[in-house]
């Protein structure tokens, strides 16, 4: 009889729904006081029963206030966003998918929309936020498939996002909105970028951080379409005589063009693409072997080169982020003061796996 009897009092959902609707309606209210979290997946929860335009509504009333935010947000924060925005996307590739697959693919949008904001509110170098971002970037491939939306006016939505990929947080999404787009979508997205690189090559004496992202972005869209000497094309200007090859036919080609990369007089450039590529290895020797320091001021490359480096090369990445950390306190930027209070904890971490420091230390 106490057995049966401790069964009965265990938590779980048979145990639960014996309790009937109205008295759990009340305790759940009663759990919700002062958990705003909870309240929210509540209210989710109701305005799911009356179908995907009233789940869309709630939702987009939550991203709207996310949007207004902007104190910086701790770990333990940041964590338990992500975990509210992971049932969002749920919710969003879920029920509301199921019954209109193009406002999913808006909504989804929205939810990209908010990427920079949030990665500016926490660590700058910060890989979770960077990587959720990526899979809401899949799952936008995957629910694209199934609209009915023009291929060029997606196109001009991932043109949007291309451009303003500051942080990485948009680094697969040609890969990932290819199928979505087809050949119609990819030539219209190669014919804006290129019109992009073509204005501001008339203006610019040296690549910048926008250059790279098109660079890389064209990649993708000849990879997409199978195009490999556009591919080649990207990086011709290197060696032109010893990119003529249609593609890496074999890992000793694959070697040799990555030497010549990596022999390329742009550093900020080579160092982007093999991050990008990724080549770490090749990528370490560069940055410890620079002529001069690096600039720190690119938050943008360093941040995910040196998380790209901490496992294998923990010097080169300590330099990435001891630069970061010099431009800060020399140009007084308080805004990312945590930032390099948190880069100088990594370092002290990596510290122990360096064996010889090579005169950096």
């Amino acid at each position: 009889m106490a057995a049966k009897g401790a069964a009965k009092g265990t938590l779980n959902a048979k145990n639960l729904e014996a309790l009937g609707a109205a008295r759990l309606a009340e305790l759940l209210i009663l759990l919700c006081e002062g958990n705003n979290a909870s309240k929210r997946l509540l209210r989710l929860a109701l305005a799911e029963q009356k179908g995907p335009l009233e789940m869309a509504r709630e939702l987009r009333k939550r991203l709207a206030s996310i949007a207004r935010a902007c104190s910086l947000l701790e770990d333990h924060q940041r964590d338990e966003l992500l975990r509210e925005l992971e049932r969002q996307r749920q919710a969003i590739c879920g029920p509301i998918a199921a019954h209109d697959v193009d406002l999913a693919v808006d909504l989804l949008w929205e939810v990209l929309e908010l990427s920079s904001k949030l990665i500016e509110r926490c660590d700058d170098r910060d890989a979770v936020l960077r990587d959720w971002f990526h899979q809401v970037s899949a799952a936008l491939g995957q629910v694209a498939l199934a609209a009915r939306g023009k291929p060029q006016n997606l196109a001009d939505q991932v043109y949007a996002a291309v451009v303003s990929n500051s942080y990485g947080q948009f680094d697969p999404i040609v890969r990932d909105l290819g199928p979505a787009l087809g050949p119609e979508g990819l030539a219209h997205l190669r014919l804006r970028l290129e019109t992009l690189r073509q204005r501001s090559s008339g203006t610019a004496t040296a690549k910048t951080q926008p250059d790279l992202i098109v660079s890389i972005a064209m990649l993708d869209i000849a990879d997409a379409l199978g195009d490999a000497e556009a591919y080649l094309a990207e990086y011709r200007n290197h060696n032109p005589e010893a990119l003529t090859v249609p593609a890496f036919e074999d890992m000793p080609a694959e070697e040799k063009a990555l030497d010549l990369v990596a022999e390329h007089d742009d550093l900020e450039e080579t160092l982007w693409f093999l991050l990008h590529w990724p080549e770490p290895h090749r990528a370490a020797r560069l940055v410890l072997a620079a002529p001069k320091p690096l600039n720190g001021d690119r938050y943008y490359l360093l941040a995910p080169l040196a998380e790209l480096l901490e496992k294998r090369q923990p010097l080169a990445a300590t330099v990435c982020l001891r630069t970061m950390v010099d431009f800060t306190l020399k140009v007084k930027r308080p805004k990312r003061y945590i930032h390099a209070a948190r880069h100088l904890e990594t370092c002290h971490r990596l510290a122990a796996a360096i064996k010889d420091w090579g005169g950096t230390g």
